[in-house]
């Protein structure tokens, strides 16, 4: 049997209001808004997200931004943030995470709304899924908790609030 014609739907309709993709292993085909480019490093791919999102959150249950892995083609170094993109791929979940594994990029000539950072509250755990893969602009106040990886990887831990995480030694 031949593979059936790839779905044309929007990132909020792949990602779904649960925790996984109700497209898992269907070809589908999307259009967002390049917010974030990682094409080496193991990453190999970009953040997509539905133009025009973020700003209101009114009635706002499933996530408007996906990860696209570009693989080892290096279709994610073609593009830049910003572009708007058509993508064409298998979605998917890794490490609880939803993606496209794409197999086509098109980078879009049209005119596209620009992209929002969503201004929240840091969510817990069981809050996070909504947002998944969108730009954020949190709110609050943050302490620094961890610098150990910043030399070597970038990376500074934050704790929400005015107060550090605690070490299970501490106490």
């Amino acid at each position: 049997d031949p593979d059936p014609d790839p779905q044309t739907l929007t990132i909020a309709e792949i990602q779904g209001t649960g925790d996984t993709t109700p497209y898992n292993g269907q070809t589908v085909i999307t259009r967002g808004v390049v917010t974030g480019v990682y094409p080496d490093g193991g990453f190999n791919g970009a953040f997509i997200q539905t133009e025009g999102t973020g700003g209101d959150l009114q009635g706002h249950n499933a996530s408007h931004g996906i990860f696209v892995f570009g693989g080892s083609s290096g279709l994610a170094s073609g593009v830049q943030i910003g572009d708007f993109v058509e993508v064409t791929g298998t979605a998917s979940e890794y490490f609880g995470l939803t993606q496209i594994s794409a197999t086509t990029w098109t980078t879009l000539t049209e005119a596209a709304e620009p992209v929002v950072p969503a201004a929240i509250e840091l969510p817990g755990l069981a809050g996070r899924e909504v947002f998944e893969g969108m730009l954020i602009a949190p709110q609050g106040d943050f302490t620094v908790n961890d610098t150990y990886n910043t030399n070597r990887f970038g990376w500074v831990g934050l704790a929400a609030g005015d107060t550090p995480l605690k070490q299970p030694t501490d106490v």
